[in-house]
């Protein structure tokens, strides 16, 4: 993979980004030590989503999100913005992770495909990526809702999930082979913080995908119990 030299108006754009989430994080985490959810996955969704979503994931948790708030309003779309939020978690800690390892042990990319599917290591990368986020997303959802059968939690997370993971896909693809790569000459890897700031905005897309199908189903009883 061909090295890009991005320019500092890119990178600095980038870090502040970056920046901002982590604040909004470090802000929701302290609270949460002070007011933790009734849930104990919650304690997890919200700062993990909150590190592409930064100040707007922020206000959604102060507005909504937040123990002792008040609750959520029966309108539709936000009570499906909070359902699919929590399928965000899988994604988060599947890219995160996916795109750490893949950094650290390049032997990864070839195991995954590399050399014999693919062309680009990216794209094995990317198979690396959809595999953990199913994996940390069914069972930290399995995990939080025990009653719920396997059935159920295909049904409802794992769709929206995939959707999710493969929007984020799309929109990491777009960025680096039609803007990236023509503009500055190359793709940017989990070594750069413009990879990071990319990826952000991918999965704001991806949020926004399975907000959308979302609302082709309903969730079960203890679905919304679990996010009330």
């Amino acid at each position: 993979m061909t090295a890009a030299a991005f320019p500092s108006w890119l990178v600095i754009l980038a870090i502040i980004s970056l920046l901002l989430a982590i604040l909004c994080v470090a802000f929701i985490v302290i609270d949460e030590t002070r007011r933790p959810q009734r849930r104990w996955v919650m304690n997890l969704v919200w700062p993990l989503t909150t590190l592409f979503g930064g100040p707007l994931w922020l206000a959604f948790y102060a507005r909504w999100g937040r123990a002792g708030a008040p609750p959520a309003p029966a309108r539709e779309p936000v009570a499906r913005g909070l359902r699919v939020n929590c399928c965000g978690v899988g994604v988060v800690l599947g890219n995160f992770a996916g795109e750490t390892l893949a950094l650290v042990f390049p032997q990864i990319a070839p195991a995954f495909g590399f050399g014999t599917l693919f062309k680009e290591p990216i794209f094995a990368v990317w198979a690396f990526d959809l595999v953990l986020a199913l994996a940390f997303g069914l069972a930290i959802q399995a995990k939080a809702t025990p009653r719920r059968t396997i059935s159920e939690i295909v049904r409802s997370d794992a769709i929206l999930i995939v959707v999710w993971q493969l929007t984020v896909f799309a929109a990491m693809g777009g960025a680096q082979f039609f803007w990236l790569r023509p503009a500055f000459g190359g793709l940017t890897g989990p070594g750069d913080f413009v990879f990071w700031f990319v990826l952000q905005i991918a999965m704001l897309c991806g949020f926004a995908a399975a907000f959308f199908v979302g609302g082709l189903f309903s969730p079960s009883n203890e679905d919304e119990k679990m996010r009330a």
